[in-house]
């Protein structure tokens, strides 16, 4: 108290008032009363003889030194955004007044950090009992003497960057160097997209690396136009300049190693001496998995070398980022990889985090609720830290759904937040951003100021959170995050104009690189600037390498193949150019017969291509691709032959050998389907995959196969309890023992259903999913009601939103006609019924389809036929043969009981003509429509006789493609140009 008094007599001191204080008469009377005091309000409206926070009010306590300020019943939820000002007004003072807090509770964590840092003492008296004991000025108190150095102005409202201080991670960085500091296998970092994965490796490497450490090299971000032969490349130099030449030899030989042999050479090179002190990070190892297995999805010759380098022990220190965790399937292969797994941060430590995004102070009780919302995801709670510069922290807790996230993984809301903001942006900076997020790896700021980024530029986008910096001492580097990536126009991204600067700028780099002897940089900075140069269509600029650099020729002639309207005259003349230098390559001796299939050359041209990829560069893609190119002319005897040889080739390969056993299904060959699964097992036998592809073959062989069928689905399950397409296999098994057991039909089906919800509700695009949930809830006719047949009409209405070729698909074709017949939509079903059986002539669920629709427009003599034309086309022992069997026998007794006359005519109807009686053919359709020429009910029918057509076993249905469980994701298809 003497040190407060002493300053009021020398004109140093300055009394700021809470805004709740302010609120308290008594508190105002003696404010009042010392109305010459220098008095400025925390909170609330200033209320005479109290100013407003500011430079100028402060003043007095730091003008000169030995200053004081007073802060009266400070509180962090009404005078949080006021503190957080006079942080930034503190920073920018002369000189550091000395804080003394009144108050009976004070809790320093409520302020800012710079706050929190400066000399403070707290005299525990309530604010009324505190003034009253301060002197009372007969004259206005003289100001201190100004300072020499005049205070700088201060903008309250600038952007601040903020402090890049990796935050909660202690343990976890502790892990990593660990990790880091012995030899082994490959280490792994995964979790959720933005849980700060890059910021844990780059801290952890910056301690670890310079002088007498790990020496790190240029680090390689996976995707479109990286594969092979840029990691070969990296991988080559960085031997070569520590003295293993092997695969630099190898690389540069005339005659080069198969893709296996070459996989083998990289394993022995990075398990060299020379490599041993050297690190090398490898982001989005994620674009390589099954987003649903963590399995290496395509097994090209980038793929084999990343499997073998995943399942050794090396030397090299190799670090991979992903999203999720690989997974091989076959114990003892994943032996030597180590894990590393990032949760959400905790609760304790988003006060730091907070502070370092220049938030204001609030209450500690409000980080609980945000952890619960954000599950404690960096990238959602700084969001939270930004909202707060200009929404109060309750505000934005009282909306339920901002920020909200469902479970790990869970990104949508934060996506749409970022979206949101993103589109806030000026022209200018989303033009920066963009230019910034065309880099694959972090960038100095010289590289920035080459794409145009000016510096106020960057720092705006870091504070508002769409720009990255590495949490490094010396040598920041800057990034756009893939989350925010990912929002933004390709097209800008890209811009071709952009490409060639930068690429051009990366070449020039990689010259003063390699003058000034740093080989590996410099092979890292050409590569990427020649990929650069590639997607601006500027491939003849790109500089001559002394290895192969054909990823992104190939990456761009797949684009020119796949577009929506494909240019294969650019891609004729990219494939000829490229063939005169890697006339060896795998990917591009893929790419030439995939050209040749698009110019719809002769078969035998196609299949000497694919034979000369399969022979001279033998990988398992070159087998899956030919295979996809026969099913889609269906030929799939000839894919079948393919996969054999396939399989021959790699005798160790389980994927080709499901893929081949989901064939050998399709063709009703059933003992070979279960011969090759088991072959698969042995090899892989920890793939959930091949146990569940042999319940459904178990499902198809019938009733004496169904208990092995529900052993091999379980053991699916347990190894995969969550996977969708395991618990719709067990449905239609379900659904199968339900149809074999009329007493326990109700409970089994019941079971099947919620099985088959589960699946489809995990992806409401899978057709098998929707159409089996729809079959099975029409199936259980006692429970069907208006609301549940709307429901089935909503499930299949969600699936026809592919476009016509998931329209008419059969399978969907029949459910929806039986929706129409509980609608008594007499021929809207008749129509759909006819169209299913256009397509596959032998359908046996559209025949029992059509006698769902005779039975209920009380016709029991056609219902008769359609079922019995059902029966035939069924297998003993199935679900589909039980059913039938049942309409059959009680049709058959209801006809000779006498019964079904005299329903017919109790119910006032006629024997219909019926050209399907005897089975559905569009010849006799035909023949028909000629004989019933003029009448208004005539049925047009037009297409091929079902005579013609390949029978049913053998006919091609839409599933000929690769089944469910080893099917390309979403990136293998074509992208939208």
């Amino acid at each position: 108290m003497n040190r407060v008094e002493a300053a009021i007599e020398q004109g140093r001191c300055v009394i700021a008032v809470g805004g709740r204080a302010l609120s308290n008469p008594d508190v105002l009377m003696e404010l009042r009363r010392r109305s010459a005091l220098p008095l400025v309000a925390l909170g609330g409206d200033p209320v005479d003889p109290v100013v407003e926070l500011s430079g100028e009010a402060l003043a007095p306590a730091t003008a000169t030194p030995g200053g004081v300020l007073v802060l009266v019943e400070p509180e962090g939820s009404t005078d949080g955004r006021a503190l957080g000002a006079l942080d930034g007004l503190l920073r920018a003072a002369p000189h550091k007044p000395r804080l003394v807090v009144a108050a009976r509770a004070y809790n320093p964590f409520m302020m800012p950090m710079g706050v929190r840092l400066m000399k403070t003492e707290q005299v525990k008296q309530r604010a009324q009992d505190f003034l009253a004991r301060l002197p009372v000025p007969a004259a206005p108190v003289a100001a201190a003497p100004e300072a020499t150095t005049p205070s700088t102005p201060v903008e309250t409202d600038r952007r601040r960057a903020p402090a890049p201080v990796v935050v909660g991670r202690d343990e976890e960085i502790a892990q990593l160097k660990e990790m880091l500091a012995a030899e082994g296998g490959p280490i792994v970092v995964s979790g959720t997209r933005g849980v700060g994965r890059r910021w844990l490796v780059e801290a952890t490497l910056d301690s670890l690396t310079g002088e007498g450490g790990l020496v790190r090299l240029p680090d390689l971000t996976l995707g479109r136009g990286v594969g092979a032969d840029t990691f070969l490349a990296r991988l080559a130099v960085a031997a070569r300049v520590a003295g293993d030449e092997r695969l630099h030899v190898a690389l540069t030989a005339k005659k080069p190693l198969a893709p296996e042999e070459l996989a083998a050479l990289v394993v022995e090179v990075a398990q060299g001496d020379a490599l041993a002190d050297r690190v090398m990070v490898l982001f989005d190892l994620d674009a390589m998995l099954d987003r649903r297995d963590g399995s290496l999805y395509r097994e090209g010759r980038f793929e084999l070398i990343l499997r073998a380098l995943l399942t050794h022990p090396l030397k090299l220190r190799l670090v991979f980022v992903s999203d999720l965790q690989p997974e091989f399937h076959s114990e003892g292969r994943a032996a030597h990889l180590r894990r590393l797994v990032l949760r959400g941060l905790p609760g304790r430590t988003l006060h730091e985090l907070f502070a370092a995004w220049h938030a204001p102070e609030f209450e500690r009780d409000r980080f609980g609720p945000i952890v619960e919302r954000t599950l404690g995801h960096p990238i959602a709670a700084r969001t939270i830290a930004i909202a707060t510069r200009t929404t109060p922290i309750d505000e934005l807790l009282e909306q339920p759904r901002y920020l909200r996230s469902q479970g790990e993984g869970d990104l949508a809301a934060l996506e749409r937040n970022l979206k949101r903001r993103l589109g806030e942006l000026d022209a200018d900076l989303v033009d920066a951003l963009s230019a910034v997020a065309l880099l694959r790896e972090a960038a100095s700021p010289e590289e920035l100021n080459v794409l145009g980024v000016k510096r106020q530029q960057r720092i705006e986008l870091m504070a508002r959170g769409l720009l990255e910096q590495t949490p490094t001492q010396q040598g920041r580097r800057y990034y756009v995050h893939g989350l925010v990536k990912s929002l933004l126009d390709r097209r800008k991204v890209e811009d071709f104009g952009r490409m060639e600067t930068l690429g051009r700028h990366l070449l020039d780099k990689a010259r003063d690189l390699k003058k000034s002897g740093d080989e590996v940089a410099s092979i890292a900075a050409a590569i990427e600037g020649n990929r650069l140069l590639v997607g601006a269509r500027r491939a003849r600029s790109r500089m001559r390498l002394p290895y192969s650099d054909m990823d992104a020729t190939i990456d761009d002639i797949r684009s020119l193949l796949r577009r929506r309207k494909p240019r294969l005259d650019i891609a004729r003349m990219r494939v000829s150019e490229a063939l005169k230098t890697g006339s060896t390559i795998p990917e591009l001796l893929q790419a030439q017969a995939e050209l040749l299939a698009a110019e719809k050359a002769p078969v035998e041209k196609v299949e000497e291509a694919w034979r000369r990829a399969q022979e001279d560069a033998p990988t398992p893609e070159a087998f899956h691709q030919e295979a996809s190119w026969h099913l889609s002319r269906g030929a799939r005897g000839k894919a079948v032959d393919v996969l054999v040889r396939g399989a021959a080739t790699f005798p160790d390969n389980a994927r080709i050998r499901r893929r081949l056993a989901a064939l050998y299904l399709q063709q009703n060959r059933f003992e070979d389907a279960a011969a090759t699964l088991r072959e698969a097992m042995d090899i892989e036998p920890m793939m959930p995959d091949t146990y569940s592809l042999l319940g459904e073959v178990y499902v198809a062989m019938g009733q004496e196969y169904w208990d092995q069928a529900e052993q091999v689905l379980k053991e699916a399950l347990d190894l995969a309890p969550d996977d969708a397409h395991h618990k719709l296999r067990l449905a239609s098994l379900l659904r199968a023992r339900g149809a074999a057991d009329p007493a326990q039909r109700a409970s089994l089906w019941e079971q099947a259903e919620g099985l088959a919800r589960e699946a489809w509700q995990a992806d409401k695009g899978d057709r098998r999913a929707a159409v089996q949930l729809a079959r099975i809830m029409l199936d259980r006719r006692e429970d069907l009601d208006p609301a549940r047949i709307d429901q089935v009409e909503y499930i299949l209405r969600q699936n026809m939103k592919g476009g016509k070729k998931r329209v008419d698909e059969p399978a969907v074709l029949v459910q929806r006609a039986r929706v129409l017949v509980l609608r008594e939509a007499w021929r809207e079903a008749e129509e759909l019924i006819n169209r299913a059986l256009h397509i596959a002539g032998g359908d046996a669920e559209a025949f029992a389809a059509r006698g769902e629709l005779w039975e209920a427009q009380h016709q029991p003599f056609h219902a008769l036929a359609a079922w019995e034309a059902a029966r035939e086309r069924t297998r003993p022992g199935t679900a589909e043969r039980m059913l039938a069997d049942a309409h059959v026998q009680r049709l058959k007794t209801l006809i000779e009981s006498g019964k079904a006359a005299e329903m017919m005519a109790e119910k006032g109807v006629e024997k219909a003509e019926a050209p399907e009686a005897a089975g559905f053919t569009p010849r006799r359709e035909r023949k028909i429509k000629r004989r019933r020429k003029g009448q208004a009910d005539a049925v047009e029918i037009d297409g091929a006789p079902a005579e013609d057509a390949a029978p049913a076993e053998d006919a091609a249905p839409a599933e000929d493609a690769a089944p469910a469980e080893d099917a390309a994701p979403a990136e293998d298809a074509a992208p939208v140009e």
